[in-house]
């Protein structure tokens, strides 16, 4: 699961002067993430929801926002905040390396070989994408490239 985030600068100007209620979404980001980091997920995700609503419009908070709904047992629920980070930013490989494996969980194959694709093509090193891959290519019954995504994950990391 790939998460979190920080937020470059959170201070937007508007006519000369720092928007507050972007620096108040900020503040309320920032202390879901040390929520969710300490495991206290209801917070979190009530932090995540008022950053959102205080106009932080940031890729990561619909990103770990789905990361809770997914841990909770809300998966479609996941998948459409996963799709709303996405829209945010298409670039983002942990957002389609979170959807691959939702997609996976789910047993929708398809689409979860679509977002760990993507999400390699944004990050071609990222060796747990590859053994994701690999997984996703052993349920499709495609072993030579099961194989193929494991060895590769073993090549970037030995102890995966």
């Amino acid at each position: 699961m790939a998460g979190f985030g920080s937020p470059k600068n959170g201070k937007k100007k508007v006519n000369g002067r720092p928007k507050m209620l972007q620096t108040n979404g900020v503040t309320l980001f920032e202390s879901a993430i040390q929520f969710h980091l300490g495991g206290d997920l209801e917070n979190a995700e009530r932090l995540y929801r008022e950053a959102i609503k205080n106009e932080y419009n940031h890729q990561d908070a619909y990103m770990n926002l789905g990361v809770i709904c997914r841990a909770s047992g809300r998966p479609k629920e996941a998948i459409s905040l996963y799709e709303k980070a996405i829209q945010i930013n298409p670039f983002n490989p942990n957002v389609y390396f979170n959807l691959g494996n939702l997609y996976s969980d789910l047993g929708i194959l398809d689409k979860a070989l679509a977002s760990t694709l993507k999400s390699l093509e944004l990050n071609p090193d990222n060796p747990d994408a590859e053994i994701n891959l690999g997984c996703i290519y052993k349920d499709l019954g495609d072993l030579d490239q099961a194989l193929a995504s494991t060895l590769k994950s073993l090549e970037l990391n030995p102890d995966n």
